[in-house]
């Protein structure tokens, strides 16, 4: 009992709310739709799981709207930026070759923001390293590449439409800075089901 008030307080005084009315007010049955897509909480906050400021511009491994390596055809709110950090480990035996470990680290930053509903820019660095106990040299690691998108959308009703540009600048391996006469491009065609904001139904 004295935990769950002192979580209480410590959630009333990180969100402003009043301890007191907010110990006397009923216990709501659901949560009153709050008219952008979300619900409130106590004290009228919008839980910023349902915000769609946040949730539209959550951040994939490369910086445009989505999720981890799922592209969204939308982008986030006219205005917005967003920073992501991303980290991936991965060891196992015998892989690649037999009687051998191999352990591998991956990281990258990303930088994205949405100019209007119909433009995203975003940029990307990647870096990864790769260890082998049965190779010579047993570490190979790859700093720096750059990756440049552009994300046109394209919104119809609960539907969007969109066409991701992106140009790849991978660096040199084991060293680092960028390989100038090495360079990638690609062109991805998008589309998206969003039920959520449009008819308030669970369901992208």
């Amino acid at each position: 009992m004295t935990m769950g008030v002192g979580l209480v307080i410590l959630v009333a005084v990180l969100t402003g709310v009043d301890v007191e009315a907010a110990a006397s007010a009923p216990a709501p049955s659901s949560l009153p739709a709050d008219g952008t897509g979300g619900s409130t909480a106590f004290g009228g906050e919008n839980p910023g799981y349902r915000d769609v400021r946040v949730s539209d511009r959550s951040p994939g491994l490369t910086g445009q709207t989505g999720l981890f390596r799922v592209l969204s055809a939308k982008t986030g709110a006219a205005g917005y930026f967003d920073l992501g950090l991303h980290g991936r480990y991965f060891r196992a035996n015998d892989f690649i070759v037999a009687d051998s470990v191999d352990q591998a680290v991956y990281g990258s930053l990303t930088l994205g923001g949405t100019l209007n509903q119909y433009l995203e820019l975003s940029l990307s660095s990647l870096v990864s390293v790769n260890e082998n106990s049965a190779l010579r040299p047993s570490t190979m690691y790859s700093a720096g590449d750059l990756g440049v998108d552009i994300k046109l959308a394209f919104p119809v009703s609960v539907f969007a439409f969109g066409l991701d540009l992106r140009g790849y600048f991978p660096a040199d391996r084991d060293q680092l800075g960028l390989e100038l006469d090495n360079f990638g491009a690609q062109a991805m065609a998008l589309a998206t089901l969003d039920l959520w904001d449009e008819r308030g139904l669970p369901l992208r």
